[in-house]
């Protein structure tokens, strides 16, 4: 069922795991370090939507997170649930749904809320959607195209892998297990959920992790002394509103973030900014057309600032909504009476790069403060270096820093880049 793990997103175990088991995700600048053994994870391409089951309703995207650690305390309670419902180890179920997802960052759990790959059967009544991924068939890699779950939440999705393995019975043998997260995970790799031979010590890996980090927290009791429901709960599916990428609209002030790294050319620019026409972005090494915005009152030095919005700042246009208010909002601070902060600048250095210029930086300077060509932020236009460089004293960091997030940008820290901002942290 499971594809060989392939890039989006690296987890680094330490070379010391059998004394002290870590699991955390490095970031260099816009790139992703490698670092001992590396587990590359699910890259799905989507070809195709369908909404094939049910009433539509409001879907919440899942969010993603940067570490093992934020990942946990994200979604350990609904690990939790689930397992002690089920009778499933819940670090088993944190180790799997970290390993599949990448942290929460692939497209399918980002978009879709299914955090364990599971693939939409003929028996399957709700929403799905078709992706191309990859599957280790007789020793080859190929790929394939599939049609996985879709769910309308997180905690839906955590819910549909317990009654997944519930309604198999070819799994039947791992739920003898419900207090050892490792016989667990061996046992439904020997039925057949994983086609990745080295499926089980990966999971292994993670899962000490996840036991470490929640007994240095003391958020759950161990799996071994926790009691499994009586009852199981009915399957419901669960169905979302149309999940396919967003085709048309204006941006406003609030982020599209289930579309957030999607085609964005038939987004028209926010009120009060300025069409600057439709370019070729890159997210995660894939092309994507984007639609740019320049911001008024927002100079910007960049080339591709002055090229393409007269010295303004350039962003895509789904945050041009968002990126203006944010400005507004600041100068509208800066100028008032309120202001502790003194006269401050508002202006970027960079935001939206070509990959000419990405590859150029690329070359020149390198990691960490260079991303990859082909997956930094900048090249999705989501991206803004601000002028003020590492000083920290400056008056608009500082309001970065106490408003910055509720219009949907988050400092950059790790590496730490003051003057980095961009939407990783909402998604």
């Amino acid at each position: 069922m499971f594809r060989r793990l392939s890039l989006i997103f690296t987890l680094i175990i330490t070379s010391q795991l059998a004394t002290a088991p870590v699991a955390q995700a490095i970031w260099n600048r816009d790139d992703v370090s490698v670092t001992n053994e590396t587990y590359w994870y699910d890259n799905y391409i989507a070809e195709t939507c369908s909404t094939s089951g049910g009433t539509s309703n409001n879907t919440e995207a899942a969010e993603a997170t940067l570490s093992l650690t934020e990942f946990i305390d994200k979604y350990a309670q609904a690990a939790f649930t689930i397992g002690k419902q089920y009778g499933i180890p819940y670090e088993a179920i944190i180790a799997q749904a970290a390993l599949e997802s990448g942290y929460g960052r692939s497209l399918l759990t980002r978009q879709y809320n299914n955090f364990f790959g599971i693939k939409a059967g003929s028996n399957w009544t709700g929403d799905t959607v078709t992706l191309n991924t990859e599957e280790v068939i007789n020793g080859q890699t190929v790929t394939v195209s599939a049609k996985f779950r879709a769910y309308p939440t997180a905690e839906a999705g955590f819910a549909g892998y317990g009654q997944f393995i519930h309604a198999n019975s070819r799994y039947a043998a791992a739920l003898n297990f419900p207090g050892d997260p490792a016989k667990y995970i061996t046992a439904i790799f020997n039925a057949g959920y994983a086609t990745d031979p080295n499926y089980v010590s990966k999971n292994i890996s993670i899962q000490q992790a996840v036991i470490k980090y929640i007994k240095e927290k003391n958020l759950f009791p161990p799996s071994s002394t926790v009691t499994p429901d009586a009852s199981i709960p009915s399957e419901t599916t669960g169905t979302t509103a149309s999940n396919c990428p967003s085709t048309s609209g204006q941006a406003s002030a609030e982020i599209d973030w289930e579309h957030i790294y999607d085609d964005s050319t038939a987004i028209a620019c926010a009120d009060g900014t300025t069409d600057a026409g439709i370019h070729d972005g890159y997210h995660d090494g894939k092309l994507i057309k984007i639609r740019l915005c320049a911001i008024p009152n927002f100079p910007c030095s960049n080339q591709e600032c002055n090229q393409f919005g007269d010295g303004h700042a350039v962003v895509n246009s789904r945050v041009s909504g968002a990126l203006f208010k944010l400005i507004t909002d600041a100068i509208a601070y800066r100028d008032s009476s309120a202001n502790t902060w003194g006269n401050f600048d508002i202006a970027a250095s960079s935001t939206f790069r070509s990959m000419a210029h990405q590859e150029y930086l690329w070359a020149k300077i390198g990691p960490p403060m260079a991303g990859r060509p082909g997956y930094s932020y900048h090249q999705t236009g989501l991206a803004i270096d601000f002028s003020f460089s590492s000083n920290t004293s400056a008056g608009m960091y500082k309001w970065l820093l106490a408003n910055g997030e509720k219009y949907g940008f988050y400092e950059l820290k790790n590496p730490r880049e003051p003057w980095h901002w961009d939407v990783r942290g909402g998604v």
